[in-house]
């Protein structure tokens, strides 16, 4: 517990370091940091929009769709002991 409140103080006084040198710098710079932030975003967005397209267009087979398979309705699914055939057992005194 105590790790966690040094980690916590640790976080807040980096944060306040942070938002004083923010504050420190000139709105233009601030301005210039924000377009850089928003342009390496924008092109690093881009470019997984281009990957994906361009893995889509290499994908040449179709891909086969069919309907899920509902587990609960499969009937091997319930051969082995389960909890309603334990307490079946138990209620009618087999083991």
């Amino acid at each position: 517990m105590q790790q966690i409140q040094i980690i916590k103080v640790w976080i807040r006084e980096k944060i306040e370091q942070t938002r004083k040198r923010w504050a420190g710098l000139s709105i233009g710079k601030q301005r210039r940091v924000l377009v850089w932030i928003f342009t390496g975003y924008t092109c690093l967005s881009a470019l997984v929009v281009i990957k994906a397209c361009y893995d889509y267009k290499l994908d040449t087979q179709l891909q086969d769709i069919r309907h899920i398979e509902n587990p609960v309705l499969k009937k091997d699914l319930y051969k082995g002991d389960s909890l309603p055939n334990i307490l079946n057992n138990e209620q009618y005194g087999k083991q």
